[in-house]
């Protein structure tokens, strides 16, 4: 599980399908399409995108952590966009894009049904 960090706290981060679902019915666009929009968007609109993507994110990653038994850590504490810069913000948004590149890689093996 990846991890981004703010402010020195480590908060997991993942995409499962839902956090897809969750990003297109936020935006209304493909995932492929966000890098996109957020360089078209005014600044104050990129802020508000890239605090929801960042937040989507986390709850995805908390939320698988939860599912397998393990301790997601502590919930963001506020709006990302409250305590971060925008250089900061566009740094998270830049590994959190990693991320969805890196999970949409991932395989799964099915195992064979025991006679």
């Amino acid at each position: 599980m990846k991890h981004l960090e703010i402010h020195g706290r480590e908060f997991p981060v993942s995409f499962t399908g839902a956090a897809w679902q969750a990003l297109y019915n936020s935006f209304g666009v493909d995932v492929s399409e966000l890098g996109a929009r957020l360089d078209s968007e005014p600044t104050a609109q990129k802020i508000e995108d890239m605090n929801e993507i960042i937040k989507i994110a986390v709850a995805s990653g908390r939320k698988s952590l939860e599912l397998f038994g393990e301790d997601p850590g502590e919930d963001l504490p506020c709006e990302p966009k409250d305590v971060l810069e925008l250089s900061e913000m566009l740094a998270a948004i830049t590994q959190i894009f990693g991320v969805v590149t890196e999970d949409s890689k991932r395989t799964v093996e099915a195992i064979p049904p025991k006679n």
